[in-house]
């Protein structure tokens, strides 16, 4: 056999029938294949997924550090929440001035945590929970004390964010009447919460809801003692200036601004000769930039410090923004002539009292030791404007004499009563003044009845260079 004759004979061979059950032997081993390749996909991520959670089990287990930052991502977005109440304590938070505290008591069924802590030289912001099984509708007031026992004013802070955030905010103002408690920062303060039940029908009553509750007692009663990290604490920086300028022949000095994370501080003061006192100011703060710092968005936005005119004023701080410039824009003044007439308040018997014509009334009063306690309800005169009192009373030989402790509760805050819980709507707040050390049955202030204040729009801005 030739070659020729070899080649023909291995072409007849492969062109020769398949063997019966050889047919689909290629079909079936691509099949093979493509099972293999699937179960190769799913059987490696699903065995890498077992030992990262076998990894993750023993982090947990093993790790405190690594649990505790793991149960902290929910609060964590509750405060990033909680904080857009005002835009300087978001920035705070954002740039890592926040304190943990992470303290919790539980009393009658209800659990008080004490989550977080935002402190600076000027402004204490504490976050807290409050949680029950029992009570479904929680209310509360608060309290902070620095550890000798001297308190700070304290007001809550209700809004759409703190509402979608299962965390509660309150804070307060450090004024220099209370500087003192700078000295003991490191030592930390103590924060007291009086915890209440609301389940009960309301009523309306002159603009306010009146809510009758049984149960007049607190429910349960917090006290926590808060350590502070010294290094957490932002110094404020203070700008001295001395600006003299003038609003409608009215001489004023901005004497200085305090700038820290929570709040920017500008202290005002008025000349003897001005025949009108500063009621309010409207204002903004320009940096380089073009941002724009206005009246900040929670807590006091204006208070008299042992003055008969509104002199100190809180905006929106720019601590964060490394200012090389800022600038003070004024655009608005309103002023009280200091000619005007008194109304008399009886003290004992508060229905005697006429407010007909007056923009707030009388709802309670009450001798506390020496002190008289009033509590005023009005409504809110525009977006920044509030009741206002005059910043000084009188006594029945025309004695003056500065309201130097006031509490303001407004929004959906509950004001307690010795008889009532009174919810307050939206543009109406109540005022709470201390008369310290007051023997008289009555007192006078000045009256906001009479149309002698004094509203203007400046058609260019009173420009102040800050920095």
């Amino acid at each position: 056999m030739n070659r020729i004759e070899e080649l023909n004979n291995l072409k007849d061979e492969l062109n020769a029938v398949v063997p019966n059950g050889l047919e689909n032997v290629e079909k079936r081993f691509k099949k093979k294949v493509f099972k293999r390749r699937i179960r190769n996909c799913l059987c490696i991520p699903i065995s890498s997924l077992l030992m990262i959670l076998a990894i993750f089990t023993c982090f947990v287990n093993f790790v405190p550090e690594f649990a505790y930052a793991c149960a902290e991502l929910p609060i964590l977005r509750d405060l990033a929440s909680a904080v857009k109440i005002s835009p300087s304590l978001e920035k705070a938070f954002e740039n890592d001035y926040v304190q943990k505290i992470n303290q919790s008591q539980t009393i009658n069924g209800i659990t008080a945590t004490v989550k977080y802590a935002i402190v600076d030289e000027d402004e204490i912001n504490i976050f807290y929970t409050l949680e029950s099984e029992t009570y479904k509708n929680l209310y509360e007031t608060s309290e902070i004390k620095s550890l000798d026992g001297n308190e700070f004013n304290t007001c809550f802070n209700r809004n759409e964010f703190i509402r979608k955030s299962n965390l509660r905010v309150a804070n307060s103002n450090i004024d220099k009447r209370i500087s003192f408690f700078m000295n003991n920062f490191s030592e930390g303060f103590i924060f007291s919460l009086d915890v209440f039940n609301s389940n009960q029908e309301n009523e309306v009553n002159n603009n306010i809801i009146i809510s009758k509750n049984e149960e007049k007692d607190y429910i349960a009663n917090f006290k926590f003692d808060i350590k502070l990290n010294p290094d957490l604490v932002a110094k404020s920086e203070y700008i001295s200036l001395n600006k003299t300028f003038y609003i409608d022949n009215q001489k004023l000095i901005l004497e200085y601004i305090k700038i820290s994370p929570s709040n920017m501080k500008l202290k005002f003061k008025d000349d003897i000769k001005n025949t009108a006192w500063l009621k309010g100011l409207t204002m903004y703060v320009l940096n380089e930039n073009g941002e724009r710092f206005d009246y900040r968005q929670n807590g006091t936005i204006a208070s008299a410090v042992n003055s008969k005119t509104m002199d100190m004023y809180y905006l929106e701080s720019p601590y964060f923004f490394n200012n090389e410039h800022l600038t003070l824009n004024i655009t608005q003044a309103e002023w009280v002539e200091n000619s005007k007439e008194k109304v008399k308040i009886y003290l004992e018997d508060i229905e005697k009292n006429n407010f007909e014509n007056q923009p707030y009334k009388l709802i309670e009063a009450f001798k506390e030791g020496k002190d008289w306690v009033l509590a005023f309800e009005g409504s809110y005169f525009g977006k920044n404007h509030f009741v206002s009192l005059g910043g000084i009373y009188y006594d029945e030989v025309d004695k003056g004499y500065y309201i130097n402790e006031i509490r303001c509760y407004h929004k959906t805050y509950r004001y307690r009563t010795k008889q009532d819980i009174i919810d307050i709507p939206e543009y109406h707040e109540i005022i709470e003044i201390r008369l310290t050390d007051y023997p008289y049955k009555t007192v006078f202030f000045l009256d906001d009845a009479n149309d002698i204040t004094k509203h203007t729009e400046l058609k260019t801005p009173i420009k102040i260079k800050i920095k």
